[in-house]
């Protein structure tokens, strides 16, 4: 929750709900495969502005270089 919004997290999408419970915009992401997920890492979300929310999934993500994979994490992010 903001100040302003709730927003919601599931499974291929982000939602923001303004006082009203009207959503107010709405964005897509990427969720990593449950394989590559870490183990006991879910998505998340997180509040990392006044006007901007980004969802944090961990896992393993293309590697540049030698290694071909790595454990990383992968941001979304949304304007409000």
């Amino acid at each position: 929750m903001t100040a302003q919004r709730v927003i919601t997290l599931n499974d291929a999408s982000v939602v923001a709900y303004d006082a009203q419970g009207a959503e107010a915009w709405s964005t897509d992401w990427k969720p990593l495969a449950e394989e590559d997920r870490a183990v006991g890492t879910p998505p998340a979300l997180r509040q990392v502005s006044p006007q901007a929310v980004a969802v944090i999934d961990t896992g393993k993500v293309e590697g540049e270089g030698l290694p071909t994979g790595t454990y990383a994490a992968q941001f979304t992010h949304q304007h409000q």
